[in-house]
């Protein structure tokens, strides 16, 4: 062989050199956008599952006030539900008694003090959800909507204005109504703060 290379072979030399360097700069220059592709893509699941962790804690934090809120209803409307039909019921057997007081005879006044009995029952009764009542008020007073913190201060203020020199059914029947009417006012509140529902009335 000669010393010097037939052009042939420079040609050939350079024409595949060139090939080589083309198909490698073309192989790295693809590698590279691969590269920045997957950090690219890293970045954007990084960022994604931060976003997905702020919202599920802001809902989570959401759901646990929106469970407080309910459970706070629930509890005003059961024990307000409670107190009105103690009180109705005592009112029945009110006027049961009142129908038994001027009977004559033994089995009158057994069921007298039979009546009278159930009329102490039902007493406790509205005594237990009054006192459960006026424990959830502090309670709840942080949850429900300002009408609700209202409207058991103005329950509160007209149950204890009642006139203890009102004979005792006529108590009952007032206080009946007072507390059916907390109940009523309680679960519509409840649905409009709870539920976004319109008042119906």
């Amino acid at each position: 062989m000669n010393e010097y290379m037939n052009p042939f072979t420079v040609f050939m030399l350079s024409v595949t050199g060139a090939a080589i360097g083309a198909y490698a700069g073309s192989y790295l220059r693809e590698k590279g956008k691969n590269l920045a592709t997957h950090e690219d893509i890293d970045r954007v699941v990084r960022a994604t599952e931060d976003i997905k962790a702020q919202v599920s804690g802001e809902l989570s934090v959401k759901q646990k006030r929106w469970d407080f809120k309910q459970h706070c209803y629930s509890e005003l409307a059961e024990n307000f539900g409670e107190q009105a039909a103690a009180l109705q019921e005592t009112r029945a057997l009110l006027e049961e008694r009142a129908l038994l007081e001027n009977a004559p005879g033994e089995v009158a006044r057994l069921n007298k003090e039979a009546v009278t009995k159930q009329v102490w029952a039902k007493n406790e009764a509205v005594q237990t959800a009054t006192q459960q009542i006026r424990r959830l008020g502090s309670k709840v007073r942080i949850a429900v909507a300002p009408e609700v913190r209202t409207l058991l201060s103005d329950v509160g203020d007209r149950w204890n204005s009642v006139d203890r020199a009102l004979p005792h059914i006529d108590q009952v029947i007032i206080k009946r109504d007072i507390a059916y009417n907390a109940w009523i006012a309680i679960m519509e509140a409840a649905r409009r703060d709870l539920f976004g529902e319109e008042d119906k009335s």
